[in-house]
């Protein structure tokens, strides 16, 4: 989550959020940013690692049935 934080900062120093000009920022990003493409690939590589650790771990827990132990939904 760290990773994400660090790169989505680095992409939104030269992301524009307006409909007209979001995707010249990202053409800007990719060819001219030094590095740019990197950090936009490990940003969205990350964020599917991210959801598929997240969806792991859920059905882990639903395989095992920890929902069934009685001291983890005290808090």
């Amino acid at each position: 989550l760290g990773f994400q934080i660090l790169t989505g900062t680095f992409l939104s120093f030269y992301y524009s959020n307006d409909g007209r000009l979001a995707f010249l920022s990202v053409q800007y990003i990719i060819y001219e940013v030094n590095f740019g493409w990197i950090f936009r690939i490990l940003h969205f590589n990350g964020a599917s690692l991210f959801f598929i650790f997240l969806y792991m771990h859920l059905f882990k827990g639903l395989f095992f049935l920890s929902y069934r132990l009685k001291k983890v939904w005290i808090s």
